[in-house]
């Protein structure tokens, strides 16, 4: 530690040691018109690398390391603004970063003097950068994600609601995205997003505005003071000629195939005041962009928002029961064409974006919500993020094999998700996959009822789920069985209903 030592001080200089030499703290004191170095702490005395006897000031010292240091000395703490003990941050030559505290004193001779307190706070900066980018920043484009987007809209409501604030939620996807991933590959459609979002994100009036959902769909959002446009029609011409710019051909070199765009807008207050009913709304639009031949952007309005237009395109909710009645959970279900009994359990990216289309709050009750697998699953952002707790993982058998190897289901399994099995037929050996899972869901049958409960018996570490219940007697059966949970439309005879474009549309 450097102390400029008084011969009659020598006894405060180890009081003061004591006190103003915190292991994590760098420690000076300077005092008079030329900042003088009066007292150094051992982290200071490490950073400056010199000998205090020999220089002494301010300027020779710490103001070559952290030049805008001086600015906060006695003669000059007035035009900073610093009041006593208010933090401040400064960088040093180097690029590191500081939070530091200053305070007028008197020095130990009487003299007046100022005490600074710096702390390196570089890797902490960096902790919060890295940490903000997993949650917020959509780790195959670079833009903000859907959890951004829900924040900043909900910084707006308040003014939203009280309409000091109006503007649009444009929702947008690529026509024949689908045709380039199965022409091309995933790995080519993944530079095609991000050649998108570059795009779109480089234009002035887009910048800082874009946000991606998930696959191939993204959204603008536009906020404006009242008073933009007088009328419906001036406000649908101004976003008409602000969003034309992005209706485009998307493609690379080399590739014969192109993308065009499709966009569904909604407009706030007007719309609505919440996220999830702008974005149903904006999804109503979209859906019917693609209905009139895509490569068009479409302005919802009230007469689109009925049910019966989408008829065979829509998300079924069917809750699971315990024996009890009691809810345990839910499964969102493609049905794709109405057929009940050759649907889809969507994804974790269709569950985000069905949960914001029904209005429905975020993750937050006490169910458990049914997925199928995707490799997303496993990435670091979700694995970082994702209440896995909140999942369970569905698997689909094909044959006498599951669609997926057992490798990635031990992954699953290692990464805290718990995993149900689909589709076991009760007549055929249970595949080596089984050992791993906590669920097996399959339909009760009259000609294997002994089977079926020698399966369920033999494995009490399994939840057995009956499917395909769509009646009291398949109900009866079921229980009969020993099934201990419950699905199918016998729980469910007016299902909520949300549309979603078929996947070979997109």
């Amino acid at each position: 530690m450097i102390f400029k030592k008084s011969s009659k001080k020598v006894a405060i200089e180890k009081f003061l040691g004591s006190i103003l030499d915190p292991p994590d703290l760098e420690t000076i004191v300077v005092s008079g018109k030329d900042c003088e170095v009066v007292f150094a702490n051992t982290k200071a005395e490490v950073r400056m690398g010199f000998d205090l006897s020999a220089e002494r000031r301010c300027k020779t010292g710490y103001a070559k390391i952290l030049p805008g240091l001086c600015a906060y000395c006695p003669n000059a703490r007035d035009s900073a603004g610093i009041e006593d003990n208010e933090p401040f941050e400064i960088e040093d030559v180097e690029g590191l970063i500081y939070t530091a505290k200053c305070s007028a004193i008197s020095w130990i001779d009487g003299t007046p003097a100022v005490v600074f307190f710096l702390r390196d706070i570089t890797q902490e900066k960096r902790n919060i950068e890295q940490l903000y980018s997993l949650a917020y920043i959509d780790h195959l484009t670079g833009i903000p994600n859907r959890q951004k987007l829900k924040e900043d809209f909900h910084a707006m409501e308040g003014e939203i609601a009280e309409k000091k604030l109006t503007g649009a939620v444009a929702l947008f996807d690529l026509d024949n995205f689908k045709a380039i991933n199965d022409a091309y590959g995933h790995n080519t459609g993944d530079v095609v997003l991000r050649r998108l979002a570059e795009h779109i994100s480089s234009e002035e009036e887009f910048a800082g505005r874009l946000y991606r959902l998930g696959g191939d769909e993204f959204v603008l959002l536009f906020k404006d003071p009242p008073g933009i446009a007088k009328s419906d029609e001036e406000i649908a011409a101004y976003y008409n000629q602000l969003l034309s710019a992005t209706l485009h051909s998307y493609t690379l070199p080399n590739i014969e195939l192109e993308c065009t765009l499709s966009m569904g807008v909604a407009f706030f207050p007007k719309h609505g005041h919440r996220l999830s009913e702008l974005l149903r709304k904006a999804d109503i639009a979209l859906y019917k962009a693609k209905d009139g031949g895509r490569d068009r952007m479409v302005f919802f309005t009230d007469r689109y928002d009925i049910a019966q237009k989408f008829k065979d395109l829509y998300i079924n909710i069917q809750p699971i029961l315990l024996s009890s009645g009691k809810t345990f959970g839910y499964e969102l279900i493609d049905c794709g064409s109405g057929d009940k009994d050759n649907y889809e359990s969507v994804s974790l990216s269709e569950l985000n974006r069905a949960l914001d289309a029904l209005g429905l709050k975020d993750i937050e009750n006490s169910m458990q919500y049914f997925i199928s697998y995707t490799k997303q699953l496993l990435s670091p952002t979700v694995l970082s993020g994702l209440p896995k707790n909140k999942f369970i993982v569905q698997l689909r058998l094909t044959g006498n094999e599951p669609e997926n190897d057992s490798d990635t289901y031990s992954l699953l399994k290692e990464a805290g998700y718990q995993l149900a099995l689909c589709g076991l037929q009760s007549s055929k050996p249970l595949p080596d996959v089984f050992e791993l899972v906590n669920y097996c869901k399959f339909a009760p049958e009259d000609k294997n009822t002994q089977m079926q409960k020698s399966i369920i018996s033999d494995n009490p570490k399994v939840r057995f789920i009956a499917a395909k219940v769509d009646t009291q007697a398949a109900f009866e059966m079921a229980k009969s069985i020993g099934f201990h949970m419950h699905q199918g439309y016998f729980f469910s005879n007016l299902p909520a209903v949300v549309r979603r474009q078929k996947k070979s549309a997109r």
